[in-house]
């Protein structure tokens, strides 16, 4: 709604001058609006997701490091557990996963590619490990 308003101003060649404007109630009212669909549309991250994407970036630091320092890394996924290196990682409580083991060598290669599932109660996800330079990537 525009509120529409015929004034005289004071001027010098007292013409009258138009003014247009929203009133505040309907600017609060489209701000409210923005703020609502807003928070519906901003990206809701499940345990699960938030663990794939962790453990996702671990490996690519581990198959970095083993690149860099020119010696074997080891990865163990298992049910509860995370083992890279010496380094225990622990699986979040309602999440379980299916074991898998393997090394970067001193390339950044893996010596296998797998695929580790990963399940919690509502949902389930893969880290894939692939051979080759060692991509991974999460489903």
């Amino acid at each position: 709604m525009r509120v529409q308003t015929d004034r005289q101003f004071p001027s010098s060649t007292g013409k009258r001058l138009r003014t247009n404007a929203f009133t505040f109630a309907e600017m609060l009212i489209v701000l409210l609006i923005v703020a609502l669909l807003s928070t519906l549309s901003m990206p809701k991250y499940d345990p699960l997701s938030l663990f794939m994407e962790q453990l996702k970036e671990k490996c690519v630091q581990a198959q970095l490091q083993a690149y860099a320092d020119k010696e074997d890394i080891e990865v163990r996924i298992m049910e509860h557990e995370v083992w890279i290196n010496d380094e225990t990682i622990p699986v979040p409580h309602p999440i379980a996963c299916t074991p898998l083991a393997f090394s970067y060598n001193a390339n950044g290669n893996i010596t296998k590619g797998g695929t580790s599932q990963c399940r919690s109660d509502r949902q389930t996800m893969k880290i894939v490990f692939q051979l080759g330079m060692g991509r991974v990537s999460v489903r």
